[in-house]
């Protein structure tokens, strides 16, 4: 998870230095910023809450990514 926020941030970067009126809509800052209690989430409660359910954290993440395509 810590490579995915390393590769979002860095292509934000990236593409803002590309392109000088980079702003990221309304509805993308929201899916980004949902993503952050997701990954926690993910990371931290489900192991404990739901262990039996090893792919769960990959099912989530994968059906929100999904929303915002």
């Amino acid at each position: 998870m810590l490579l995915l926020a390393v590769h979002t941030c860095g292509s934000a970067i990236a593409f803002k230095a590309l392109h000088q009126k980079f702003a990221l809509r309304w509805y993308e800052q929201l899916l980004l910023a949902g993503l952050v209690p997701l990954v926690l989430f993910s990371e931290l409660v489900q192991p404990i809450v739901l262990p039996r359910l090893p792919f769960f954290p990959l099912m989530l993440i994968s059906m929100y990514c999904s929303v915002g395509v």
